[in-house]
Formats: C-alpha cells, structure tokens, sequence
C-alpha cells in the first residue's frame, strides 16, 4: 500500500489549478478556511474565461495556454481529438504546459473545470470533479461517466428523484473520451434533490431509454431539467466533496494497493469504496461491497 500524496513535514503541498470556464469550484477551493496545501499557479486554455481574474484576486501567478490557437494556427477548425494530427497537436500543447508548470515544483494539480484531455496528469497526482456519481456501474462499466449533461440525464432517468451527486476522481491518462473518467473515485457528495423545473418526474422521463440520451444539451424537457439540476448540483455536490477531498489528499488521507482505494480513519487506513462528503464535511467511508 503506498499513499497517493505524502506530505512533507513541515511544508504544504504545492498545487497547479487549471481553468477553462466560470471557475466557481476553483474559486470555492481557493476560499476554503483552513488548507494543508498551497496554490502556486493558475493555468487556463481560454483566453475567454475567467481564470485570469480569479489569479489577480487571489495574488496567484497566472498562464495562458491557448489550445485553440496552437490548432487554429495548423489548419484546424476544432480541438476534437479526430485526426493522428489533432493527437500530435494535443501531445505538443501538453509539453507546452509541462514547461510553463515545471518551474513551480507543483506536488499536484486540480482540474476544476479544465476541458481538454491532457495526460499532464501523468506527471503528477490530479484531481478532478464530476457531476455524477462514478461508484454507479453495470458489469464493471462507470455509467454516470461522460461529459457536458450527459451524466445528469442518465442519473435522472435511472434514479429519479433519489438525488444526484458529484465525484472525485484521481485522474488518469487517457487516449480519448471513453476512459476519461476513470482513476480512483476519492470521494462522492450526499444526494442532492434534482431541480424538476416544477415538473412531475414521470412526465420528464417518459419514454426515454438511459442507454440513447445525447450528450449534448437539446431543446427537450428531459435537457432543461438535466441543465437546472446541473447547476444546482454544482453548488450543493461540487463545492461540498471537491474542498475536501483536495484537503484529505494533501493531508496523506488516502492511499492504494492496485486498484484498491484506502482511507485513513481512527484505526488506521482501511479498504474502501469511496468516502462521502456533506455538507458538514466528511460522512463516512463507504466500505467495500462483499
């Protein structure tokens, strides 16, 4: 067992926090009371984003790597990864990013909102936050993964109005869009209530099989619900399990042997499913199903 951040006596883990939209989470982290960690650098990939504002109100050094512009400047119209030239490019602006970093001796990184696949994350420990629950799996596949609403959607049309929630992952490298939500699920947020828009949660769900939601946002009833509740869950599941799990991780908290994730507890580190985060803080461990 070897834990997946050990701290150093007397010093505060370094962390690198990259930005490609809003930044509310990395905004909610870096007001956080009481850290073990220290924010160094704050990347983004968008000119057109609010990552620089956040860096000059926290008095933080600030990046811009802009992903679109290296492929615009070769011939590209998107950054979606279709092409042996779109990977180059993708490997290219990722060794961009390891030279701007490599001077802040970073121990980790949070990727709070940051949207293009980089396998920076190779580098060092990063952790990233997903609006759904990355525990919920049939035959071994992480259903609640994705990206944009798709996994709100999914949620609501197999839970109901059970509650969604948010995880934490440790990222890992990736070659496409089908394992990027794999890595350790550190940690997951208590259920937080959907926002049916005053519907009946029947009405919003007739019909309509998990398996074939679109992943992007459509005119539809089920894609205006699943657009409200993601806010919502932003707010009641992001900002509650991301802050504290980036504490229990900078603390030394969790630990793996293979594929198993441990926890620190009273008695030691124990071998657990994830750990759950509310609104007061930690909850409990989840223990290993049998």
């Amino acid at each position: 067992m070897r834990l997946l951040y050990e701290p150093r006596p007397g010093k505060s883990a370094r962390a690198v926090i990259f930005i490609s939209g809003s930044g509310t989470n990395a905004e909610k982290l870096l007001e956080s009371a009481t850290r073990n960690w220290d924010p160094v650098l704050i990347v983004s990939d968008r000119a057109e984003c609010n990552a620089q504002a956040i860096a000059e109100r926290f008095h933080l050094p600030f990046a811009l790597c802009d992903i679109r512009k290296l492929y615009r400047d070769h011939g590209l119209k998107s950054i979606a990864l279709t092409s042996d030239k779109a990977w180059q490019l993708r490997d290219q602006w990722t060794d961009t990013l390891r030279e701007i970093i490599a001077p802040y001796h970073v121990d980790f990184g949070i990727l709070a909102g940051f949207v293009p696949l980089s396998n920076i994350v190779a580098d060092f420990p990063c952790l990233n936050v997903h609006p759904g629950d990355l525990t919920c799996e049939i035959d071994g596949v992480r259903i609640l993964a994705g990206l944009h609403h798709l996994p709100v959607k999914r949620a609501l049309l197999l839970n109901g109005d059970k509650g969604l929630r948010s995880s934490v992952i440790l990222a890992q490298p990736c070659r496409g869009a089908n394992d990027v939500d794999g890595g350790l699920v550190l940690g997951i947020s208590t259920p937080v209530k959907p926002d049916w828009l005053g519907f009946p949660p029947e009405e919003v769900v007739a019909g309509i099989d998990w398996r074939s939601v679109p992943g992007k946002l459509t005119g539809d009833l089920l894609s205006q619900v699943a657009a409200a509740s993601l806010e919502k869950l932003k707010y009641a599941g992001d900002h509650v399990v991301f802050p504290a799990t980036v504490e229990h991780f900078a603390a030394g908290d969790y630990a793996r042997e293979s594929d198993d994730l441990y926890f620190r507890t009273r008695n030691g580190f124990s071998k657990v499913r994830t750990v759950e985060y509310g609104p007061r803080g930690l909850e409990h461990p989840m223990e290993e199903e049998a």
